[in-house]
């Protein structure tokens, strides 16, 4: 996958991810809603993000005692889900950072400024 990678700070802050882990959810969510199932090998995440093959292995073992991704072995094929509640915190922070950016590029942060002002008064 190309772009940029959104890591939101939740993932780390509130789940205990460590940063490298949080970059592993992200990229597997950003396959997970393109594909629904994530079948990409170690050495395809790693190109992605990037970062060598063992370190994904490694991060997806602690992912998976963490409870944060479930693998399936299912059809000789290994397949990868993120547990929702993962999912779930991502979508609302990636939805909650999106609202304040359109607030503000609609010059709509006028409301915030004037009552920041009114509270100095």
């Amino acid at each position: 996958m190309n772009g940029f990678l959104h890591i939101p700070k939740t993932l780390f802050l509130d789940h205990g991810l460590t940063l490298t882990e949080a970059a592993v959810i992200a990229d597997l969510i950003g396959y997970q809603k393109k594909y629904e199932v994530v079948t990409a090998s170690n050495e395809v995440l790693a190109r992605n993000l990037p970062m060598s093959s063992r370190t994904v292995q490694r991060c997806l073992t602690s992912l998976e005692e963490k409870g944060a991704v479930k693998t399936d072995y299912a059809h000789s094929k290994r397949a990868l889900k993120v547990s929702s509640r993962i999912e779930k915190a991502f979508s609302a922070s990636v939805k909650k950072e999106r609202d304040q950016a359109r607030r503000k590029n609609a010059g709509v942060d006028w409301l915030d400024d004037y009552l920041s002002k009114k509270e100095e008064t």
